[in-house]
């Protein structure tokens, strides 16, 4: 097994949310990516989640089971609820690279994995570093 298989291994949430804890750690999970990607784009996340290692068939179906339980809100305070063809107006239909990054907390999370802040903070110093050369070699 290479490096980066048992990089992905580890990464792996195995088993679906069970307790209390797991199950509130879950439905934030699901509520942020319905809110970036829709009701109709979470299956296509999920699926993609578990093709890169990050999550397994058992995981995937929980979460999708505990997905249907969710209605839309409009946005604007009311909390009145969206019709369903009305439901992915507002998504912006893709996931950013830090919405990722984001999918692996809540999976560490799930997995009773402490987050380490101090590593994440290292992580956006770096980030902000890369995009700052990046933008400078596309003013060439």
């Amino acid at each position: 097994m290479s490096d980066s298989e048992d990089n992905l291994k580890r990464i792996e949430l195995k088993k679906p949310p069970e307790g209390f804890k797991e199950l509130m750690i879950a439905l934030k999970w699901i509520e942020f990516l319905v809110g970036k990607v829709g009701h109709s784009g979470l299956e296509e996340v999920l699926e993609f989640y578990k093709e890169m290692g990050w999550i397994n068939d058992d995981v995937l179906v929980s979460l999708e089971k505990l997905s249907m339980g969710f209605r839309s809100f409009r946005g604007d305070g009311d909390q009145e609820f969206i019709r369903e063809e009305e439901a992915d107006l507002k998504p912006q239909s893709y996931l950013t690279s830090k919405d990722h990054i984001k999918s692996l907390l809540y999976i560490r999370s799930l997995k009773g994995e402490e987050i380490d802040n101090d590593l994440i903070a290292k992580l956006n110093k770096k980030f902000k570093r890369i995009n700052k050369r990046a933008s400078n070699i596309s003013d060439l």
